[in-house]
C-alpha cells in the first residue's frame, strides 16, 4: 500500500504541478494597474515566483516594481534567510505600500499641486483638517482655538507615523547597530566590544589567538580598520568569525534601510502617476536624503503643460541638466515597451512654459532685473554691495548663464 501511494503522489506531480505552474505563468502575465498584485493566497505566489525570477540583469532594467521585487529578494536572502517563508505574507510589500500611503495622505494632490508646480490649489490640506471643513473640529473648538493654526504635515510628520507602526513594521527602519560583542571563534573566549558604530571599547584575549598582538593594539579602532590591520600581520581567521560576520551583517542592514526607502519613493512614484507621482517623490527624496535624479528620470510627462516648473524646482535642488530621462515612462503600453531618454538640458531648448516663451515667471523677474540693473547708470558693483544678498546674487549668476547660453545658440 505504502508503494501504491507513493506511485500515485508521482502520477499527481506529473499532472498537478506542470498545469499549476502554466496557471501561474498565465495569472503573472495578467495587466496590473495597481501595480501589485490583489493579496490572495493565490497571487500571493504569483508575487514569489516573480521575486524568484529577478535576477542581476532583470535589476538593471527601468521598471519600477522590478526594483521593488529585487529588493524583497535580496532582502530574504541576506536580514531573514531563515524566515524567507514571510515573502508568501507580502509583510515588506505591506510595509513599502504602508509608508507610501502614509505620505499620500500627508501631501494629497492638491497640496503636491501647490508645492512643487505652483499650479491652481483648489483646497488646503489645513483647512480640510482643522478648519470648518472638519466637523469635528468645527463643533469642538472656537475660531480662535489654536489648533486651527495646524500645519497638517508638519503635524502627522516622520515620528508620528513612527509611533504609530506595530513593533516588527518599525524594525524595518530601526537604525542599524554592530552587536555589542563579537566573538574571534565561536564558543571561545577571544571577543571585542563594540560600540553601536563599530568601535572597539574593550578587547579582550585576542592576544590569546593572534600571535605578536596586545589588547590595546585594537582597543579605541574601528573595527573594519581593525580586521584590516589583523590581515595585514597575517593573522589567520577562523571560519565563521564573528568579526567578519559583524562588518556584513551591519553593511546589509545599512543597505536594507536605505533601500527599503529607495523602494517606498519607487511606490510613490507608481501610485501618484505620471504627473503627481514623480513631484511627491520629489519631495520625499529631499525629506529623507534619496537620490532627487530619480523622480525627475521617470518624470519627465512631455504633456505636462507644468513640466517646465517642475524642472526648474529640481535644479534649483542641485540637480543635473545632463540627466538623461525616461520620456513618459507611465505612458507605455506595458512593462517591456521601450523607452526613449531625453536629457535635461535637451528639454529645457525645446519645451516652452505656454508656447511663447522659455522662462518660468521667477526666471523672467530675475531677468528683468539684470535688465533694469544694466540700463541703470550706477555701477553693477555699487548695486550688488547695496542691495544683493547671497541668496540674489546665486540667483542672479544663474541667469547670468542661462542667457548668455541663449544667446550662444541664437549665433549659433
Amino acid at each position: 500500500m505504502k508503494q501504491e501511494l507513493l506511485n500515485l503522489k508521482e502520477k499527481l506531480k506529473k499532472v498537478f504541478i506542470p498545469a499549476y505552474l502554466q496557471e501561474m505563468e498565465k495569472m503573472a502575465k495578467r495587466e496590473d494597474p495597481l501595480g501589485f498584485k490583489v493579496l490572495s493566497n493565490t497571487l500571493d505566489k504569483v508575487v514569489v515566483k516573480k521575486i524568484q525570477e529577478i535576477n542581476e540583469e532583470n535589476v538593471k532594467l527601468y521598471n519600477l516594481q522590478d526594483r521593488i521585487y529585487a529588493f524583497i529578494r535580496w532582502y530574504y536572502q541576506h536580514i531573514e534567510p531563515k524566515n524567507a517563508i514571510n515573502i508568501y505574507s507580502n509583510d515588506l510589500i505591506n510595509f513599502i505600500e504602508k509608508m507610501a500611503v502614509w505620505y499620500e495622505l500627508r501631501y494629497p494632490d492638491y497640496e503636491i499641486d501647490k508645492k512643487v508646480h505652483y499650479g491652481k490649489v483648489t483646497k488646503q490640506i489645513n483647512e480640510v483638517m482643522f478648519g470648518s471643513q472638519n466637523p469635528y473640529i468645527d463643533k469642538n473648538f472656537d475660531q480662535n482655538s489654536d489648533v486651527r493654526i495646524i500645519d497638517w504635515d508638519a503635524f502627522y510628520n516622520t515620528r508620528t507615523f513612527m509611533n504609530g507602526l506595530t513593533k516588527y513594521e518599525a524594525s524595518f527602519l530601526k537604525r542599524p547597530k554592530y552587536q555589542e560583542i563579537v566573538y574571534w571563534e565561536k564558543n571561545r573566549s577571544a571577543h571585542l566590544h563594540l560600540t553601536s558604530k563599530g568601535h572597539i571599547e574593550r578587547s579582550e584575549y585576542m592576544d590569546c589567538v593572534v600571535p605578536g598582538i596586545s589588547n590595546k593594539d585594537l582597543e579605541g579602532l574601528h573595527i573594519k580598520t581593525a580586521v584590516d590591520w589583523l590581515k595585514e600581520r597575517d593573522a589567520v581567521f577562523p571560519e565563521n568569525c564573528e568579526l567578519v560576520e559583524a562588518i556584513r551583517d551591519y553593511e546589509n542592514a545599512v543597505y536594507a534601510k536605505e533601500e527599503l526607502l529607495n523602494c517606498v519613493m519607487y511606490r510613490i512614484l507608481e501610485r501618484g502617476g505620471n504627473r503627481i507621482g514623480p513631484r511627491r517623490a520629489f519631495l520625499f527624496a529631499k525629506e529623507f536624503q534619496r537620490n532627487i535624479d530619480i523622480p525627475l528620470k521617470y518624470g519627465l510627462d512631455t504633456s505636462d503643460p507644468n513640466l517646465r516648473l517642475f524642472v526648474n524646482e529640481y535644479l534649483k535642488a542641485g540637480g543635473f541638466q545632463t540627466l538623461e530621462c525616461y520620456t513618459n515612462y507611465f505612458s507605455r503600453k506595458n512593462d517591456s515597451s521601450k523607452l526613449d531618454t531625453m536629457s535635461i538640458e535637451r528639454f529645457l531648448q525645446l519645451k516652452e512654459i505656454n508656447g511663447k516663451i522659455f522662462y518660468t515667471e521667477e526666471e523672467s523677474a530675475l531677468h528683468q532685473r539684470l535688465v533694469n540693473v544694466i540700463n541703470s547708470q550706477i555701477p553693477v558693483e555699487e548695486i550688488h554691495v547695496l542691495e544683493e544678498t547671497n541668496e540674489e546674487k546665486i540667483k542672479r549668476l544663474r541667469i547670468e548663464r542661462k542667457l548668455e547660453k541663449a544667446r550662444n545658440r541664437v549665433n549659433q
